[in-house]
């Protein structure tokens, strides 16, 4: 029960009065600023009792829980919670004190129905910052964020910043994916962001795949994040795996594998999309294993989506691509095939108008730098393809 309810509900009852929003009995919607931990002073000793009472007596403005440097072993799953007055666009924030003074949040899940840390059912505003979250259950469960709108509502406005996620330890099974979208529930909205995190282990680190396109603007950006050590190997399964977002930006990430990641970066129906940046280093050598795999849709595309200044190096082909209106630039691509189907650079005969200009393509095993199957323009790049190696 938080420390101040009389004065607070005192004060926000009186402006919701005022503004004509009427407070239904004993309720006291939040605002402003809460302490979780195990101080005496502490508005809140568990996470739990904050999102209770958040869940049920909704905000009136924007809500800060700021946790204390402390393991937190509990699960929490944020509901459809009320917005008073003109709260409808204010954020709920959890973070910890600062960068150098974070919480633990953690779970050990037993099966398909408890299989999550933090379950958001809310659909839209809220921040974590500054927050380790560990995933420590023995079996194959392994789920950190699982998102879902019951009413089939996308998530927006959701940000992940300088955050830690841990995942389970040498765990390939798709139950243990550290951020889940449930694709019957919900789909990706605008303003979704995931900003200079940690994401070590587990089997994916981002899945957000949705069953259909959504009906509006979808955005996302994934930008400063590091991504060690995912597990998965199957086809869609990457570090990082989207599906129907309208606008994508992946800028300035490094995604490092020793253990045979099958892809680092899996995309489909992404519209409009920007790779810019990243460092992909892993020795996955599967036959389908790569770098960046792109299956694009590109109706109603008016700008060229763009792959330009990557490092990629991998154990097969650095880049697939298959879709239209792509333009591939100014990259550095390394990789290792085993056969000449293997090659560093595939542009795939469904890949209309890419344009490959100003690369540096090195196959270390002798085999295809550059396998075309499209008409595409190819502009001052350099190819490095070892003893045998052909364009």
């Amino acid at each position: 029960m938080r420390m101040s309810s009389f004065l607070r509900y005192t004060f926000v009852a009186g402006m919701l009065i005022l503004s004509g929003f009427t407070v239904p009995a004993g309720a006291v919607p939040l605002v402003g600023d809460y302490t979780v931990g195990s101080d005496p002073g502490d508005d809140y000793a568990t996470l739990g009792a904050a999102v209770s009472d958040l869940n049920n007596e909704g905000i009136s403005g924007v809500v800060r829980f700021v946790l204390l440097e402390e393991i937190f072993t509990e699960q929490v799953t944020i509901g459809e919670f009320t917005r008073a007055g003109g709260a409808e666009d204010a954020q709920v924030i959890f973070r910890g004190r600062s960068f150098t003074q974070r919480p633990t949040l953690q779970y050990a899940a037993t099966g398909t129905a408890d299989n999550w840390v933090v379950r958001i059912e809310q659909e839209r505003g809220l921040r974590f910052e500054n927050i380790i979250f560990r995933a420590t259950g023995s079996a194959e469960f392994g789920k950190i964020i699982f998102l879902e709108t019951p009413s089939y509502d996308p998530v927006e406005d959701l940000v992940f910043e300088s955050c830690e996620f841990n995942g389970l330890t040498d765990e390939a099974d798709p139950e243990a994916v550290m951020v889940y979208l449930d694709p019957t529930l919900a789909y990706v909205g605008e303003g979704i962001q995931f900003l200079n995190n940690r994401f070590t282990e587990g089997a994916m680190a981002l899945h957000l795949i949705a069953s259909a396109a959504s009906n509006g603007e979808t955005q996302m950006r994934v930008q400063g994040n590091t991504f060690v050590d995912q597990n998965a190997f199957g086809v869609e399964q990457a570090a990082i795996v989207v599906d129907y977002v309208d606008h994508l930006i992946l800028e300035g990430n490094t995604i490092t594998n020793s253990n045979g990641l099958a892809r680092a970066i899996h995309i489909d129906h992404a519209e409009d999309f920007t790779i810019r940046g990243n460092t992909i280093l892993f020795s996955g050598i599967g036959f389908i294993s790569a770098g960046i795999v792109i299956l694009k849709d590109g109706e109603g595309v008016d700008a060229p989506a763009q792959i330009s200044n990557n490092i990629i190096a991998v154990g097969r082909s650095a880049l697939e691509v298959n879709g239209d209106d792509i333009e591939i630039q100014h990259n550095t691509l390394i990789g290792r095939g085993t056969t000449y189907f293997d090659p560093v650079l595939n542009v795939r005969s469904s890949a209309w108008n890419a344009r490959v200009r100003n690369n540096i393509i090195t196959q270390t095993s002798g085999k295809l730098c550059f396998m075309l199957s499209v008409e595409a323009t190819t502009d001052h790049n350099n190819y490095f393809c070892g003893i045998d190696g052909t364009t």
